[in-house]
């Protein structure tokens, strides 16, 4: 996202560097460049809505029950969220105060993304066992056997000989 709309901005406050208000539209003079913009945004959010809607409506027709099929149940709830929505978008009528929060959205992100990165470069990762054939690894405790013997001490072979046994892994099996 950054790659695509970043040029754009900088190009942008390049070209108009401090008349630009919340939106760079009403900065383009040439009037038919302003509508053609208007008009692709427009077409642009009317066919995002249907994507975009789709898993909010579905949680909503299965919170309130509504029939997998075709019916007025479902159309009535979509046509509710629809109409909230759009009391949303017409209650804010200057987007730039709103757009002021986007640091606040950028220290979540950063925040977020490091606290992942510290999680996955500390977790302690295994190999997995189909790999273990091609690692030559031994425990210095292994005798070469292969039993691995059981019993509330893992020391119980099948024909009882205590030597056969090969030492447990550390980590818990349960």
């Amino acid at each position: 996202m950054g790659v695509m709309y970043g040029p754009v901005c900088i190009m942008g406050y390049l070209t108009y560097h401090d008349s630009i208000r919340d939106s760079i539209i009403p900065s383009i003079q040439t009037v038919w460049i302003q509508q053609a913009i208007n008009i692709l945004i427009t077409v642009h959010c009317i066919l995002t809505l249907t994507i975009v809607f789709n898993p909010l409506n579905q949680e909503l027709e299965d919170l309130f029950h509504c029939p997998h099929h075709f019916g007025w149940q479902r159309a009535l709830i979509r046509t509710v969220t629809m109409l909230a929505v759009a009391f949303v978008a017409e209650s804010i009528p200057n987007f730039g105060p709103l757009l002021d929060l986007f640091v606040f959205g950028l220290i979540g992100g950063a925040a977020a993304t490091f606290s992942a990165i510290v999680e996955l470069t500390s977790t302690n990762f295994l190999l997995p066992c189909y790999v273990s054939p091609f690692v030559n690894k031994k425990h210095p405790n292994d005798n070469g056997a292969s039993v691995y013997c059981c019993g509330p001490y893992q020391n119980l072979t099948h024909n009882g000989l205590i030597n056969q046994c090969v030492p447990m892994p550390s980590k818990p099996f349960y």
